[in-house]
């Protein structure tokens, strides 16, 4: 795992993490890819999960459009594909719509 991030909602005093995002890397293959984990205590979140290579637009995401949000159950992980990204930074991002503001929320990570 390159670097990991998370996003949590509900008072700065006692905030709920409600899901977690990582950016893997394999320096055999020079690859990166996005997964994502639910950890919050509802049932499901809406999400959306990205593997950006450098600054350009999403090269893989989960759904497979790069738009759609699909619905993940708690304790339920899920990945993008492997984006080739061995001689630039790549930076994996999570969407996703709280249950608790029904705002969207992202965390991004860069590897």
């Amino acid at each position: 795992m390159a670097n990991a991030g998370a996003i949590a909602v509900g008072p700065a005093s006692n905030p709920v993490v409600i899901a977690r995002v990582y950016n893997w890397y394999s320096a055999a293959c020079g690859t990166n890819w996005t997964q994502a984990e639910v950890t919050s205590a509802y049932s499901s979140l809406k999400i959306r999960i990205d593997i950006y290579r450098g600054n350009s637009q999403p090269v893989y995401c989960y759904p497979d459009d790069c738009h759609s949000f699909t619905t993940l159950n708690s304790g339920v992980q899920t990945w993008t594909n492997m984006a080739l990204a061995s001689q630039v930074f790549a930076y994996a991002e999570i969407v996703v719509l709280s249950p608790t503001d029904n705002l969207y929320h992202s965390a991004t990570v860069a590897a």
